[in-house]
């Protein structure tokens, strides 16, 4: 849960920098923490199985890939052809931005593995393969 609250803390101190549009920053900082809804799932499926196979089959996987992030972009732009308000175009870019910010964060910045490409039969991607952080990081 501490991952959240980071990555709710860089949109919070990136929100001087971004753009001054409606709704835009409400978004941005909503699709930073978006992601980790997977906990959310693993914590219900690990009543009902293993933790391990809990953990295995939500943790990373369909909300830390990129196809989330285009389908629902595409979503949004199909929301707006229909209403025709700019509103829904600062909240497709900011919920965009700030998935993309946080899977960016994980890939590189955090030492465990992400699956990016899920549902397809790829790798999951770990940039630090060779390290391990202490028990106290973990914990």
């Amino acid at each position: 849960m501490a991952q959240i609250g980071l990555h709710a803390y860089l949109a919070l101190s990136l929100k001087k920098r971004l753009p001054k549009k409606d709704w835009f920053f409400v978004a941005f900082l909503f699709g930073t923490i978006l992601p980790d809804i997977d906990t959310i799932f693993t914590f219900t499926a690990s009543l009902f199985i293993p933790l391990e196979k809990s953990l295995d089959i939500f943790h990373r996987t369909f909300s830390h890939n990129i196809f989330i992030v285009i389908i629902l972009f595409l979503i949004f732009l199909i929301i707006y052809e229909f209403k025709k308000n700019k509103i829904f175009l600062y909240i497709a870019n900011g919920l965009i931005s700030g998935m993309s910010l946080h899977l960016f964060i994980d890939v590189f910045l955090w030492f465990d593995s992400i699956h990016l490409f899920w549902p397809l039969p790829s790798e999951r991607i770990d940039m630090w393969p060779e390290f391990s952080p202490s028990n106290f990081i973990i914990k």
